[in-house]
């Protein structure tokens, strides 16, 4: 990425569009899909920035393909945050208002209250990238309800037992699970755990 935006910086005098970084980035990633021998990038990326055109943010997969989003997730508990962001998101949001539908969105994926000294802010607009201190991290983050009263006064309801985060398990202790269905045969490994408490909690 930085690569090509120097090339583009010394052929054209000019900073390279959001969207162009974003398809040769993506280009780049497709590549290693085509040709037997190499391994593909096995992670999804979200790539913000600024330019002459507006604000832009792009989620990749590992594949190469791209889409733009207004707000976007990835990740373990990416549904929960995407829900959140389709009901909360508004044109023209203020700073703060943005940092804290986003801090709203990462809590309720975790379905848990965030860890202070694990979140990190950045700030992405015309004068360039910035990272918020700790203490600033901090205030953004007392200035949000606890997690059960804005679940509460939200009608959310906490994310479901499928889509909590749980431990990893061995293979060796995973149950296989079948299921049959319109002439497929589906196979998938569970936590037995979690197969458990869906029989105490079934809904």
């Amino acid at each position: 990425a930085r690569v090509e935006c120097q090339v583009n910086q010394i052929t054209y005098n000019d900073k390279i569009p959001v969207d162009i970084l974003a398809k040769k980035i993506c280009d780049f990633k497709q590549s290693f899909t085509q040709y037997g021998g190499s391994r593909p990038f096995g992670t999804a990326l979200l790539i913000g920035g600024v330019d002459h055109n507006g604000v832009h943010l792009f989620e990749t997969d590992p594949s190469g393909a791209y889409q733009s989003y207004h707000a976007g997730a990835i990740g373990s508990g990416r549904n929960a945050a995407i829900d959140h962001f389709e009901n909360k998101w508004k044109a023209n949001m203020t700073k703060n208002a943005a940092i804290k539908m986003g801090l709203e969105a990462l809590r309720i994926s975790l379905d848990a209250e965030l860890n202070t000294e694990a979140v990190e802010i950045s700030i992405i607009d015309t004068t360039g990238y910035e990272t918020l201190g700790r203490d600033d991290v901090k205030a953004h983050l007392a200035k949000l309800k606890p997690l059960e009263e804005w679940l509460a006064n939200n009608n959310h309801p906490p994310p479901s037992l499928w889509t909590r985060r749980t431990k990893m398990v061995s293979l060796d202790a995973a149950i296989l699970a079948r299921l049959e269905k319109g002439g497929k045969r589906y196979e998938i490994l569970v936590d037995p755990d979690l197969v458990d408490q869906f029989k105490k909690e079934p809904d």
